[in-house]
Formats: C-alpha cells, sequence, structure tokens
C-alpha cells in the first residue's frame, strides 16, 4: 500500500501554492508580453499583405482600363481612318466633277470660239475673194 506521509502533503501544497503563484506573477505576464510581441510582429506583415492585395487589385484595375483605353483607341483610329477616306472620296469625287466640269466649259468655249473664228474666216474668204474677184476683174 501507499502510504501518504505529512511531508508529501506539504510539499505538494507548496507545488500547488507555487503554480498558482507563478502562473500570476510569471506565466500570465510573459504570456502577454508574448503576445505583445507577436501581436507588433504580425500587423506589419498583416499591413505589407494588405497593401500588396491593394496594389494588386490597382494594377488589375490599371490593367484593365490600359486594355480598354487601347481598345478605344483602336475604335477612334478605325473611326477617323474610316472618316478619313469618307473625306478622301468625297474630295476625289468633287475634283472630278469640278474637272469635268471645268472640262465642258473649256470645249464649250473652244466650240464657241472656233465657230466664230469660223464665221470671221468665211467672211474673210469672202472678202478676199471678192477683192481678189474685183482685181481680175478690173484688172
Amino acid at each position: 500500500m501507499i502510504s501518504v506521509n505529512f511531508n508529501f502533503v506539504i510539499q505538494f501544497v507548496s507545488f500547488i501554492i507555487l503554480v498558482f503563484v507563478l502562473k500570476h506573477l510569471l506565466f500570465q505576464p510573459m504570456l502577454s508580453i508574448f503576445q505583445q510581441r507577436e501581436a507588433k510582429t504580425e500587423q506589419p506583415f498583416e499591413t505589407a499583405s494588405q497593401l500588396s492585395r491593394q496594389i494588386e487589385q490597382q494594377l488589375i484595375q490599371y490593367k484593365e482600363k490600359i486594355t480598354q483605353a487601347q481598345a478605344e483607341a483602336k475604335e477612334i483610329k478605325a473611326q477617323l481612318k474610316r472618316e478619313g477616306v469618307a473625306v478622301e472620296r468625297e474630295l476625289i469625287d468633287t475634283a472630278r466633277k469640278e474637272s469635268f466640269q471645268a472640262l465642258e466649259a473649256a470645249r464649250q468655249t473652244i466650240a464657241k470660239e472656233s465657230s466664230q473664228i469660223k464665221a470671221k474666216l468665211e467672211k474673210e474668204v469672202d472678202n478676199l475673194s471678192m477683192a481678189v474677184f474685183d482685181k481680175i476683174a478690173n484688172g
């Protein structure tokens, strides 16, 4: 059988008292210090990871905006090109019409002047014929 003597009881009670005293005087303050230290070291890491996530989100947003801006720029470029082609066609058509009108006006002017010159020449030929005839007849 196990016999319990008085010495053992005193040591056991002393141990229990020592555990409670150490718990309140040593272990809890040390745990508190460790927790504070851990909180202080974890806070910068948490802040850094949070900032890293924010930066990644902003980079994604910037990339999306850049992609969107590039798409808009391509669309604007295509639209301007289409408008430029339309303006070019319009200018070419206008130039063709104007050149055709100028050519027609020149043809009309030439035809008018040539008929005037022809009429003048016919009068001069008649006059010269009459003059030659008069010279031959009077002559």
